[in-house]
């Protein structure tokens, strides 16, 4: 999947960037929620594990291009797209705002054990580092390796 620009006016981009922090979601994870918003639980977790995977791809190219800043962006972005994917899956449950993510988080230990969760904390750490500008780069394999765990596992469960 190769990653496409859109060209929108700067109007309606403050609209969406207003929304997107209410959300504490990223500008990407939000279309994808609305692009997927009319389908049932089953198809909506599969697309999920779909824009997870392309994402985690993402990841990859802009850590191969030392792009920190953007590379913590896109684990992120696959981190909440698996939970959310998984979510809708496992309980028909939509996750919309950062605080539901955090608190189903929680349920990943139980559901797919320690690892799953330690994966998903290591990408919140992503998200504070995309929005501060506060970027390690020296772990930013072992935070991939970790997500790409947590995105195929995922991924394989709901069939996406």
């Amino acid at each position: 999947m190769a990653l496409t620009s859109v060209s929108i006016p700067e109007s309606v981009l403050e609209r969406l960037s207003i929304e997107v922090k209410r959300l504490g979601l990223v500008l990407e994870e939000y279309l994808v929620d609305l692009a997927l918003s009319d389908l049932d639980s089953q198809e909506r977790s599969r697309e999920l594990a779909k824009a997870a995977r392309h994402a985690l791809m993402a990841a990859k190219e802009r850590i191969s291009s030392e792009d920190i800043r953007e590379a913590a962006k896109w684990l992120w972005v696959a981190a909440s797209l698996s939970i959310r994917a998984f979510s809708e899956w496992k309980e028909g449950r939509r996750l919309h705002t950062h605080g539901d993510l955090w608190n189903y988080a929680g349920r990943l230990v139980v559901e797919l054990g320690e690892w799953a969760h330690e994966s998903w904390t290591m990408a919140e750490a992503m998200h504070v580092c995309y929005y501060t500008s506060l970027c390690p780069s020296g772990n930013l394999g072992e935070v991939a390796r970790r997500v790409a765990r947590l995105v195929e596992e995922i991924g394989r469960m709901v069939g996406g």
